[in-house]
């Protein structure tokens, strides 16, 4: 609704005068609550200055155009959540071929999908829609990423899905080392009972485990 304000100002007294050209006047405005985007005008229609001898100067009046956009808050609580889940299970997440580890390029996979749900939560445009959309594509990386672990049969040390002699062979292989050589970490995986050496408790049970399948 258009409206109008009439200002009167005057600088008192000779010290306070204005003897120089700039602003003379700085108004600041708040726009009203909206439902939608908003297009108005500002004018200055009429100004009268005076010197301090009573002569009057009529200014040129002028008009600014001012364009007021509605934005709609969108929650972004559950997507910056699931953003901090998945970073946190991506950062935890070792690749490899070893039991509780994942594929290798799986965590490259979910990081894409977390930047690109973080570019949603970083638009401050984005809709409702495309929040809930990136919730539900980020759960579902999350979802096939945590499917992907790799999880191996006890005894499967060969990685072949099941426990046969050829994993026997790989105990046997091993049998006498123990955590105090240098090189353990490239055949503690043969430690079955992990108790820090590969001994004859190993080689038994993986016998065992051979024994079981052929009953």
């Amino acid at each position: 609704m258009p409206g109008h304000i009439r200002i009167l100002a005057a600088s008192l007294g000779a010290s306070q005068a204005v003897n120089t050209d700039g602003n003379l006047l700085k108004l600041t405005w708040k726009a009203k609550a909206l439902t939608e985007s908003a297009q108005t005008a500002i004018s200055l229609s009429s100004a009268v200055v005076s010197d301090d001898n009573g002569v009057e100067t009529q200014l040129q009046g002028v008009s600014h155009n001012v364009s007021i956009t509605y934005v709609i808050s969108v929650d972004k609580t559950v997507l910056n959540n699931a953003i901090s889940n998945a970073q946190s299970i991506h950062d935890s997440a070792v690749e490899g071929s070893g039991d509780g580890q994942y594929p290798a390029g799986s965590k490259g996979v979910l990081q894409s999908a977390i930047e690109r749900a973080k570019a949603v939560a970083n638009n401050t445009a984005a809709s409702k829609e495309e929040v809930n959309t990136a919730v539900t594509d980020l759960n579902a990386a999350i979802s096939a990423f945590t499917a992907s672990i790799i999880t191996r049969v006890p005894g499967d040390l060969n990685g072949d899905s099941k426990v046969t002699i050829g994993d026997l062979a790989i105990v046997a292989r091993y049998y006498g080392t123990s955590s105090a050589d240098p090189d353990w970490d490239l055949y503690k995986f043969a430690d079955l009972n992990h108790d820090g050496k590969i001994d004859i408790e190993d080689l038994a049970i993986v016998a065992r485990v051979i024994l079981e399948s052929l009953q």
